[in-house]
């Protein structure tokens, strides 16, 4: 078979794109994840992201020039902030593939495996050797 089966919205699809990752943290915005203990109670942590202006333009120009390539948006900091940045590209318009949030270590021993990846932007460079060909470095909101 020529492509993926893939499921988007329950439908069943074969998709053939190129798919380029971009990891949430240091490529789209500035994550910090604070932890406010509570006297009596349990103890959370609250997401504070500042996004970039310029990958954000650029998210919304691939998607407009190269509607041919898979633009999926990673985290490595867990399902919360997967939703919120969701919530958050879904009212500023970002167009986007996927958000999903995987384990490091999971990512990086599935890559080899998936098909077609064209590239994974990073902008840790510690991250970036796990990648083998696909990564390409970014610098924290720039361009990428």
């Amino acid at each position: 078979m020529a492509g993926t089966i893939e499921v988007q919205h329950g439908d069943l699809a074969v998709s053939d794109r190129e798919k380029l990752f971009l990891v949430l943290e240091g490529v789209l915005a500035n994550v910090h994840i604070a932890h406010h203990p509570r006297r009596f109670r349990r103890s959370y942590d609250v997401n504070h992201v500042h996004w970039y202006e310029i990958p954000l333009k650029r998210m919304i120009v691939t998607k407009e020039r190269y509607p041919q390539y898979e633009l999926n948006v990673i985290t490595f900091l867990g399902d919360e902030l997967a939703e919120q940045a969701a919530a958050y590209l879904d009212i500023a318009g970002a167009p986007y593939d996927e958000i999903k949030a995987w384990e490091f270590d999971t990512f990086c021993t599935v890559l080899p495996v998936l098909r077609r990846v064209r590239a994974v932007y990073d902008s840790d460079p510690e991250r970036l050797d796990h990648y083998g060909q696909a990564g390409v470095a970014v610098v924290a909101g720039n361009d990428w």
